[in-house]
């Protein structure tokens, strides 16, 4: 049975604007990384959080699984990139921020 929904209504859905930001963020993130640009780092975790989401609504759930640990190792590639990594969050979020400023700015 075909889907009822106007084609505009089908396009400009949750779930192909998800793929969208996840597509694009990925793609784009991956060349900024290639050019050793920090800001690739967060373009992955928008792209990670997006693709997430969309999986998590289809009920893909070990793609769920695979994308969260892509957010985890983009936080782990975001230190490993910093001078020294910070002992605890709060002290970590604030040296990231310093240290993607360098790259983006």
């Amino acid at each position: 049975m075909s889907d009822k929904k106007p084609l505009l209504e089908r396009l400009f859905s949750l779930e192909n604007f998800l793929q969208l930001v996840g597509v694009v963020g990925g793609l784009w993130g991956n060349y900024l990384i290639n050019q050793t640009n920090a800001a690739g780092f967060v373009l992955w975790l928008l792209s990670n959080t997006a693709l997430t989401c969309l999986q998590f609504r289809t009920r893909l759930f070990g793609l769920v699984a695979l994308h969260m640990a892509y957010v985890y190792l983009c936080f782990q590639g975001i230190a490993s990139w910093a001078e020294k990594a910070p002992a605890s969050l709060s002290a970590w979020v604030p040296a990231w921020l310093i240290f993607v400023s360098r790259f983006v700015a």
